[in-house]
């Protein structure tokens, strides 16, 4: 290959990379960061908030139901005897990323009783 030739594919390459490199980046922290973002709101919810104050904060929930679930059980046995335990009369859920789960249970006041989180 021709010293010229060279030059030109080493230019062409470095080019690429430093084009690509902020949609790259751009892609990782969004990906990251909005469930980093998502997780900090939920650890200011405590139990006891109202109902109003939980969706202020972390926005409108993506369902909401009768039954406890996460992502998945295996690893999480702990949490759904909690949300057993709790009281709770309905679940909100919020969808991170990574098919991580956001869970608030209420009473039938419409109050917290249990938050929990977890995925796959």
């Amino acid at each position: 290959m021709k010293r010229q030739n060279r030059n030109l594919v080493i230019f062409i390459c470095l080019f690429l990379a430093v084009l690509s490199a902020p949609i790259v980046y751009l892609g990782i922290d969004f990906f990251f960061f909005t469930d980093y973002q998502l997780k900090k709101k939920f650890n200011s919810i405590h139990v006891g908030a109202p109902k109003g104050e939980v969706i202020s904060i972390l926005g409108a929930p993506d369902k909401e139901d009768t039954v406890f679930h996460l992502g998945q059980y295996e690893g999480f046995q702990q949490e759904y005897i909690k949300a057993e335990k709790s009281g709770s009369k309905y679940y909100l859920f919020w969808h991170g990323e990574i098919d991580t789960v956001y869970v608030v249970g209420f009473n039938d006041k419409d109050r917290v009783t249990i938050k929990s989180y977890g995925g796959t």
